[in-house]
């Protein structure tokens, strides 16, 4: 079982996703606009659609946006199958978002599609028709009256008769007074030279103009925003002299312009009339365009964001289930400021309190495990001495009937007496090692150069069993008491090498893990023997436990003592009859 520490993150690449979405909605806006103008100067200007261009656009972002979503939905549907964390949780967020987007679309969509047809209806209704034609006519109707006025004026009798007296100014107040829409009146000799002005001064000329009314029609003249027309009339006089007389009639500023614009404005209409069903079906279609990708865009976010909102759940779902396996090391490095933040920082508060509550049950264990183990030790120790007891009084019975006789009885009865106390002797040292191991003097050592050394002398006692160290980084230092380590491992191939019955392969391998805020190597030593009984598992770290025939059972509890004191864990994988790995985590730093 492993353990080690979750991040709980945003990852770079949904900032990347963020922005990607933002800038492809800024854009979306932005074409919106464009195509939607041109769209319409295309058509009230009578040309064809020349924005050929959107209809491939329209094509191929929703097409896009719709792969994506597709992607996403089989990425979904796997992780459902495969029953990962979330999964359930993540469908009902995106069902959710997908039905908000469609609650606020369709309504929306509704109101456009409503919106452009009572607009298009008012647009082109019979009252604005009337309207645009009115005014054309009207100032048609103002431009004949003005022609028509300065028509028959020229034409008068009572002009000539006018122009033939000799005071001009009469002339120009008797005009003004029999016709107001004459703005000013000129007269040139023959050599066209003026003989006199009278009115708007902008309206005077230096000769008279070129251009005359033919066929009812006044030609005008445009003098910025004024417009004049003028008609030429030529008096003899009396004095068989021949004078030019120029009549001016000056319309109101900038009607030319609006006469023009007005014109513009009803041919426009017309057009556009025209093509009335295909302006409705093209703004429906443009609109179409652009609010499917916007709808599709969004589904395509609610994907994203919705893995944003359970990221923190699902690290917690990880966390607790790592809880019950065992693993009160695991930790989640939520990030600061989020809303889930409280509960991570919760989660991990109850972790360590879990943690330290596990330690302090595995001490009081260690004390319930000491108790038993003063019991077994007294029965181990009162076992030699009941044959140490039989010998002693079987010589001192021998000596008081047959002293003669003692020499059959005294050598067996010392051998037996010498056997059980060294036998008695081992085991003190034993326990004397187990109870009163120093604590660990830490400094810095090679693992594979400490592991080859002990490795070195199993080789020539044993030639048929391979040790493999190819897996061991040569490069990796520990803090370690280099004695104790050492006995940790000579233990280890000891048993390894006794499992093999000295034939078979002894693996060692080291890897590199995080616990909380802690690095960790593992380290793993395997062997190819008969592996332990199921029966057996679970006693083989208890002091005085052995399968062996010889022994005294404090071997592993030593090694697990020892692992203990340097801060680590120890335990193991066995299967009967393919072998046994025992695995080891120890700091990397003091």
């Amino acid at each position: 079982m492993s353990s080690g520490s979750k991040r709980e993150a945003q990852p770079a690449g949904t900032v990347t996703t963020l922005v990607a979405f933002t800038l492809l909605y800024a854009l979306l806006i932005v074409l919106i606009l464009f195509f939607a103008r041109q769209i319409l100067l295309d058509i009230s200007a009578g040309e064809p659609l020349g924005n050929i261009v959107i209809i491939p656009f329209g094509i191929v972002l929703p097409a896009f946006l719709i792969g994506s979503i597709a992607v996403q939905l089989l990425r979904l549907i796997q992780d459902r199958r495969a029953n990962r964390p979330g999964a359930r949780f993540k469908i009902k967020l995106i069902l959710f978002f997908a039905f908000i987007s469609l609650l606020s679309s369709l309504p929306q969509a509704v109101l456009s599609i409503s919106f452009i047809d009572t607009a298009v209806n008012s647009w082109f209704s019979s009252e604005v028709r009337e309207a645009l034609d009115g005014g054309v006519e009207i100032a048609l109707a103002y431009n004949s009256g003005r022609v028509d006025n300065l028509l028959n004026l020229s034409e008068s009798s009572l002009l000539v008769e006018l122009v033939r007296e000799e005071d001009p100014r009469r002339l120009w107040s008797t005009i003004r007074e029999a016709n107001s829409a004459v703005a000013a009146i000129q007269l040139f000799d023959a050599e066209d030279q003026q003989l006199s002005f009278f009115g708007d001064p902008l309206l005077q000329l230096a000769a008279p103009p070129v251009t005359i009314a033919e066929n009812g029609i006044v030609p005008k003249n445009f003098l910025g925003d004024v417009t004049v027309q003028r008609v030429i009339k030529e008096i003899r006089l009396e004095n068989d002299q021949t004078v030019q007389l120029v009549l001016s009639s000056r319309f109101p500023d900038r009607f030319g312009t609006h006469a023009e614009n007005l014109t513009k404005s009803r041919q426009t209409f017309r057009q556009i009339e025209e093509y009335r069903t295909l302006f409705r079906l093209v703004l429906i279609l443009f609109y179409s365009f652009f609010s499917v990708p916007v709808l599709l865009l969004s589904i395509l976010v609610s994907f994203l964001l919705s893995g944003e909102l359970i990221r923190p759940i699902v690290a917690l779902e990880e966390a607790t289930r790592r809880a019950m396996e065992g693993d009160f090391a695991y930790r989640i490095l939520g990030r600061s400021g989020d809303e889930l933040s409280i509960l991570v920082a919760s989660f991990n508060r109850m972790m360590s309190e879990l943690e330290n509550s596990r330690r302090t049950t595995l001490q009081t264990e260690k004390v319930t495990a000491w108790q038993e183990i003063a019991q077994r030790l007294a029965h181990e120790i009162r076992n030699p001495l009941t044959p140490i007891k039989l010998s002693a009084q079987r010589i001192l019975r021998r000596y008081e009937r047959s002293p003669e006789e003692i020499g059959e009885v005294l050598e067996p009865a010392v051998t037996s007496i010498v056997r059980e106390v060294e036998n008695l002797d081992l085991l003190l040292q034993e326990f004397r090692d187990f109870a009163r191991l120093p604590s660990p003097m830490l400094r810095p050592h090679k693992l594979r150069a400490l592991m080859s050394e002990i490795i070195a002398n199993y080789v020539a006692g044993y030639p048929e069993i391979e040790f493999d160290l190819s897996q061991v980084d040569p490069e990796i230092e520990l803090p370690l008491d280099r004695d104790q380590m050492s006995r940790v491992f000579t233990n280890l191939f000891k048993n390894a090498v006794e499992a093999m019955d000295g034939r078979g392969k002894v693996v060692v391998r080291t890897d590199l893990v995080r616990k909380g805020n802690t690095g960790y190597c593992r380290i793993q030593v395997e062997d190819s023997g008969g592996g332990i009984d199921e029966s057996a598992q679970g006693e083989v770290f208890n002091p005085y436990f052995t399968t062996k025939t010889h022994g005294t059972g404090l071997g592993l509890p030593i090694v697990e003592r020892i692992i203990f004191d340097h801060h680590g864990k120890i335990w193991f994988e066995s299967e009967p009859g393919l072998g046994t790995t025992f695995f080891i985590d120890l700091p990397m730093e003091r």
